[in-house]
Formats: structure tokens, sequence, C-alpha cells
């Protein structure tokens, strides 16, 4: 879909600083807002992927693509994408979660701005938490082969480069197995079990590390009182 110069130079950037990123969101949402067309239905989209890229036009957010603003302002157009179900504006998509989830601008120390529940109490959650909830809503898509190799691309980045834990890391475990067991391509299955298999060893790589950690630190020193 992407031209591979343009994404080679957004390589190079990104080991310079942080607005490499602004290419991979340029591309994907210049291809979603024209896969957009005159669809009223797609609408929302189609704006919301015109006011990024107005706002990157304008840049508004060079020297600041790892700031909460820019990430969270980048996800919105993407998550829109992915809920119109429409592979078309689906894939792009994905395909700019993984890129972004990879290179680490989206990451679990980024957080969602706060919002009241209807019990009136203020939450928020990691924007790779509402990421991964939005790449695992593309399931709810019937047999589309190229949608589902995103959702396992995506699914194992998010684990072994973003490190999710959680209910992000239940999710992302649970997409890979539900295309393994109900993919109609053989190929998709192939690679949701080599996949699985990577998730689930980092998993306990990272879970051995932890441990190791904690027996390498001192025993605290308790005065004996009776002395």
């Amino acid at each position: 879909f992407f031209d591979q110069w343009h994404v080679f130079g957004a390589c190079l950037r990104m080991k310079e600083g942080p607005g490499g990123c602004d290419v991979f969101v340029k591309l994907a949402l210049s291809q979603i807002s024209k896969q957009c067309g005159s669809d009223k239905r797609l609408l929302q989209t189609k704006e919301a992927c015109q006011t990024v890229l107005d706002a990157l036009a304008a840049n508004k957010y060079v020297g600041h693509g790892h700031s909460a603003e820019a990430v969270i302002a980048f996800v919105e157009p993407l998550r829109l994408a992915c809920d119109t179900k429409e592979p078309k504006l689906v894939v792009p998509a994905l395909d700019c979660f993984q890129k972004l989830m990879a290179y680490r601008f989206i990451r679990n120390d980024i957080y969602c701005p706060r919002r009241r529940t209807a019990e009136g109490t203020l939450r928020t959650h990691s924007v790779l938490s509402s990421v991964v909830t939005t790449i695992a809503s593309c399931l709810k898509i019937p047999n589309e082969p190229s949608v589902q190799l995103q959702i396992i691309r995506c699914a194992l980045t998010a684990v072994t480069d973003c490190e999710a834990h959680d209910n992000a890391l239940q999710t992302c475990l649970q997409c890979v197995f539900s295309l393994l067991l109900h993919s109609m391509e053989t190929i998709n299955q192939t690679t949701a079990r080599l996949h699985l298999s990577q998730m689930v060893t980092c998993v306990f790589s990272r879970l051995e590390s932890s441990e190791r950690k904690e027996l390498q630190l001192p025993i605290p020193f308790i005065p004996d009182e009776a002395a």
C-alpha cells in the first residue's frame, strides 16, 4: 500500500527524532481519506483524517511526535476507520497502528483524557489499551484474510514491542488464538500459530526476567528490638 521509499525515509527519521511517525500517519490517513470517497456513511472518518492531515501540514506536531496530544490525535481517525468495518479502510489503519506500536509511539505510559463514567467517577486508560480494543473489534469483519493478517501482526507487536499487560495482553492472545481456530485461510492459521508461540514465549521470558530482578534485591535490615 505504501511507497517503499517513503517508508524507508521514515525509518531513518525515526532514528533521528520523534517526527518520523508523521510519514506513516500521512500515508495511512491520505489513503483512508481517498478510499472514503464521497460516501456519506464515511464522512466522519474522512473529516477526522483531514483534520489531522491539515495539522501535520501546518507542522503542529513537529518535535512532539511522542507527546500524548500527538499520539491521541493520530489514533482517533485510525480508530474511526476501524469502526467502519470496511476492509479498504481497516487494512491501512491497522497497518499504521502496527508501525506506531513497533516504533513505540503508542505505549503503556501514554493515557487517554479522563472521562466521567455513569457513576460519576473519573477514569482513564492507556492509549495502548484503547488501540488493542479497537484492533480486537476488527475480528467482527467476516472472513477477510488481509484484515486477519493485520490483526495478528498488531497483536504480536503490542505484546513484544509495547509490553502489553493485564486486559490488553489477554485481548491480544485471545485475538490470535481465535484466528488460529476460526480463520478460513491456512496461511493465516499458520501465521497465527507461529505468532502465538512468539507471544507466549515473550510473556514467560518477561516474567522470568522480573523474577530474577526481584531475587537480586537486597534483603532489608530489620533491627532486633530486643537488642
